[in-house]
């Protein structure tokens, strides 16, 4: 297997938000895209060895899948076997047919998110605030999610119980930002995935059965 050297470091970083956390989901992401071999890694599969990798699931700990995501064809969705952070695999390991592989790119500053993949699979961001996140600071990653991007991951150290008080609020924020095909979630240590309270998936959606659903974001609760 092809082993290069893990670079974590990235002197383009938001100094602000957290080197460290950014170091450490970098390296989790890259190690879990390799549990399914060259061929990448089912998604199921590489969202429970991230939760191991970042502390947040303990080992043998099973992942149920929320039904939209599994309807959506979450299940079957494919993360390829990424390159160390800031590293490009050879041209020709990208456009082989037979194996799956991708280049893993820390961003810089004027590009509002930490990381992405270049086939825009799965972009994210990293937030080391001490407090919980705020409504506010809510919107604003929320707002940050790159329109192309499918798996949206957000590590975070602790969210509050409940945001967007009024239904009404969330929906409007919804129609603003044209989130109608989003779906958004939270996982926190030793638990489910599960909606945000205030945040439905449904609620803004007058057909729930059969929805399309673009594009998955996951906050990741480490505490």
């Amino acid at each position: 297997m092809i082993q290069p050297p893990v670079h974590c470091d990235n002197t383009e970083q938001r100094s602000n938000d957290g080197m460290g956390l950014e170091a450490l989901t970098a390296a989790a992401i890259v190690l879990a895209s390799h549990a399914g071999g060259f061929g990448g890694v089912a998604f199921p599969t590489f969202l429970r060895e991230l939760l191991f990798e970042l502390g947040v699931y303990e080992p043998g700990m099973t992942l149920q899948l929320p039904r939209d995501i599994k309807t959506a064809g979450g299940k079957n969705l494919i993360v390829p076997f990424l390159s160390p952070p800031n590293e490009k695999w050879p041209e020709w390991l990208l456009t082989d047919t037979s194996i799956r592989f991708d280049n893993f790119v820390r961003t810089r500053n004027k590009d509002c998110i930490d990381f992405r993949i270049t086939s825009n699979l799965i972009s994210g961001e990293c937030q080391d605030y001490s407090s919980v996140v705020k409504l506010d600071v809510m919107k604003k990653i929320l707002s940050r999610i790159p329109e192309e991007s499918t798996i949206h991951l957000v590590v975070v150290n602790t969210l509050q119980t409940e945001y967007f008080i009024a239904e009404s609020s969330w929906e409007a924020f919804v129609n603003e930002h044209n989130f109608q095909n989003i779906d958004v979630y939270r996982v926190s240590k030793g638990s489910t995935i599960r909606e945000i309270e205030g945040m439905s998936n449904n609620s803004c959606s007058t057909a729930t059965i059969g929805r399309r659903i673009d594009k998955l974001v996951l906050f990741i609760e480490r505490e």
